[in-house]
């Protein structure tokens, strides 16, 4: 199965990748090939499902998570050659799993995320693994995300970036004023506990790959044991694209 984005440069490699495709692949149905930037790529995972295995195509600008179309000096490969041939290495990386004060759940590949939605700042509390991180911060909201999610908003707020192929959770304070915590990267095993306190006053919202949970105001987050499964194709390289696409891009 082949999905695209909406830009027209998604749509232009679209149709060279269905050229490339065979019709076996084509008509898989457990193997969809993502045509577009990041965010499609969360997006089709959160439509199709984790029991698939995603073969993302850049048709989009950054695409620090996705297979560039062509060649450009940082893959060594044939694209069309490795589309055609199904010639990549399937990566499983660990995804969120967030469990809500309502009894519903989430999971993200990116990051879970407490803000406030309204003029007021919020107040987290922060629990690790039934430790106290920071109890009423005065703040924006706080970040739980991945290896994969640490280059998006937690990169933007301040946070840390951590190699996609690390198995770590990642939790910043966004815009905290007081009290607040360092940025921290947490083992594999730790649950992470976000409350939202004065709530009348200072309401919240939870969010997951950038999906909108309202009306909630805890989460307990942590690896789920579902997995994100990404083909790459011969000659990827995480590390040289992480510098190339991020570090070096933001002078780091």
């Amino acid at each position: 199965m082949i999905v695209v984005g909406r830009s027209d440069r998604a749509k232009k490699v679209y149709k060279e990748v269905v050229r490339w495709a065979t019709q076996e692949l084509i008509d898989d149905e457990d193997i969809i090939v993502v045509v577009g930037g990041d965010g499609f790529l969360l997006g089709s995972a959160n439509k199709h499902g984790l029991d698939k295995t995603y073969i993302p195509i850049n048709g989009g600008h950054m695409g620090f998570l996705l297979n560039d179309a062509y060649a450009d000096g940082m893959i060594d490969c044939d694209p069309g050659e490795d589309i055609r041939d199904q010639n990549w290495m399937v990566r499983e990386f660990p995804t969120l799993v967030a469990h809500f004060d309502d009894g519903t759940s989430d999971f993200a590949i990116n990051d879970v995320y407490i803000e406030r939605s309204s003029g007021q700042t919020a107040r987290v509390s922060i629990k690790v693994d039934g430790s106290c991180l920071v109890s009423k911060m005065v703040c924006d909201g706080a970040i739980v995300s991945t290896p994969l999610g640490s280059t998006g908003y937690n990169l933007s707020a301040g946070g840390p970036v951590v190699h996609p192929l690390n198995k770590n959770i990642i939790v910043i304070p966004n815009n905290a004023h007081y009290p607040t915590f360092k940025p921290v990267v947490l083992p594999s095993t730790s649950k992470v506990l976000l409350t939202a306190e004065d709530t009348e006053f200072r309401p919240v919202r939870i969010v997951t790959d950038g999906r909108t949970h309202e009306n909630v105001t805890r989460v307990n987050i942590g690896f789920g044991k579902e997995k994100l499964r990404l083909g790459y194709f011969n000659g990827h390289n995480f590390t040289r694209r992480l510098v190339k696409k991020i570090l070096n891009r933001r002078g780091g």
